[in-house]
């Protein structure tokens, strides 16, 4: 039988604000080029996530994350209701005059926070639990992570890692 992997549905119909996606994404083909340019011209270097709706600096290099950025990304849920931005009832974004928080969107993200993208979500209408993995750069399953619900990445993409890193280091080897 198909697992449930094959029907989740694509990124930009699991986010919470659709309309933080970048300009090219299908959940954004509607806008004009004014309201694109309007949108992202006031400060290109700080964006909103597309999960919690928080400002964030925008980076484009991996970045490591300080003690102090273990919490929640100002309170908001860890277990969230991500397909209903699909039926009109996403969450309200924060007020947009608080300032950034130390959370940070690397490039690699598609627009999710580095507290987002530690969390696990519910998805209501498929009764699903999703991750966002590292490796994949997109949500997956969250029994997709296996044994180790808290990596960043799959299981798949672990498996991967491991035999890239087993073939070059044989590869070191046979240098020697």
């Amino acid at each position: 039988g198909q697992t449930l992997e094959n029907h989740l549905p694509p990124f930009h119909q699991l986010v919470n604000f659709p309309e933080y996606l970048p300009q090219k994404s299908p959940a954004n083909v509607n806008q004009t080029d004014n309201e694109n340019k309007h949108k992202h011209s006031s400060n290109s270097s700080i964006k909103n996530c597309v999960m919690c709706g928080i400002r964030c600096h925008f980076v484009g290099s991996i970045v490591t994350k300080s003690p102090a950025q273990d919490g929640n990304c100002n309170g908001s849920l860890a277990v969230a209701d991500i397909a209903s931005s699909a039926a009109g009832s996403a969450p309200s974004p924060p007020n947009a005059a608080i300032n950034t928080t130390a959370f940070v969107i690397p490039r690699q993200n598609k627009g999710v926070c580095t507290s987002c993208d530690v969390k696990v979500w519910l998805v209501r209408d498929l009764n699903a639990t999703i991750k966002w993995c590292k490796g994949c750069k997109n949500f997956r399953q969250w029994s997709a992570f296996g044994e180790k619900t808290r990596a960043t990445k799959c299981a798949k993409c672990r498996d991967r890692q491991k035999e890239k890193y087993a073939a070059q280091k044989e590869l070191l080897k046979m240098k020697r």
